[in-house]
């Protein structure tokens, strides 16, 4: 796939401007249109479906705050768009911020959001309203840390691999930013009852049919409950920019209940991650 359309969520957040570099040069790497999406908190909201949502009477940031502030995010949006002629949208959806937010990242290939950060006031979207794009959206999700100082590109990328069909997917949806990376590790974490030859390896050929150059490393779990940890850990071993893996959740609400593995990468993340499901 390639992506072709960008959407990237902007608020009124001081962690919004790395953001907004970010994905500027993806959208100029990719020769790509960029949406801007201004969503910031109008309104308190509960999410109880994928597609579900109450909007609950308006709370101290309304209307009045966000037509204070889209202004200025507006025009450092356009100026660095302009800045490296990427082709630009910008939309201020009305209604309830998941809901907008899911229409507007089904128009794209792809969607840049904020990991969130429960004591910034300012975040547009909430943690239920994360899942709910990463498992109700269609497209991936490349989700940027805040309180770090991001890559200046995604050149060095983890792939959290165990032959799923959720990694597999965020590997086919990740392939054009693999395209680009200098170099790609698969992360394989095996369990006491895998037998036979590591599917890394099979990954591995597939990537090199693509161009793609992959190391592989192993490691031995009893239980998945450590992980989470693991990957943290071996993203900051390797020094990477960039984590893919497949986004997992237990049950009939799953939109609403991430994986062990998932809620903790989101929690503690220090790297940008792309997520697919």
């Amino acid at each position: 796939m390639l992506y072709k359309n960008i959407c990237v969520h902007l608020d009124d957040s001081p962690h919004c401007q790395q953001r907004l570099a970010l994905a500027v040069k993806l959208a100029a790497q990719h020769d790509a249109r960029l949406t801007g999406l201004y969503i910031v908190p109008p309104v308190r909201e509960v999410v109880f479906a994928a597609d579900m949502a109450v909007a609950l009477p308006p709370g101290p940031s309304g209307a009045g705050h966000m037509a204070q502030h889209e202004a200025s995010v507006k025009e450092r949006f356009i100026a660095q768009c302009e800045r490296v002629d990427v082709r630009h949208t910008w939309i201020t959806p009305e209604g309830i911020a998941v809901q907008a937010a899911l229409r507007a990242a089904r128009n794209a290939d792809l969607l840049i959001a904020r990991q969130y950060d429960p004591d910034d006031t300012h975040a547009g979207l909430d943690l239920n309203a994360l899942e709910t794009l990463v498992f109700s959206s269609g497209v991936p999700v490349l989700i940027v840390p805040t309180r770090v100082t991001l890559p200046e590109h995604l050149d060095r990328v983890l792939i959290a691999w165990n032959d799923s069909r959720e990694a597999r997917r965020a590997v086919t949806d990740a392939l054009p930013l693999l395209l680009c990376a200098s170099a790609v590790t698969i992360l394989e974490i095996n369990r006491p009852e895998m037998t036979g030859e590591s599917s890394a390896d099979g990954l591995a050929g597939l990537l090199a049919c693509h161009q793609i150059t992959a190391q592989t490393s192993r490691f031995d779990e009893d239980t998945d409950s450590s992980d989470g940890v693991l990957l943290l850990s071996q993203a900051e071993e390797l020094k990477a920019d960039l984590v893919v893996m497949g986004a997992y959740g237990h049950g009939r609400l799953r939109e609403l209940m991430l994986g062990g593995v998932t809620r903790t990468m989101l929690r503690y993340m220090t790297t940008p991650i792309f997520v697919s499901h």
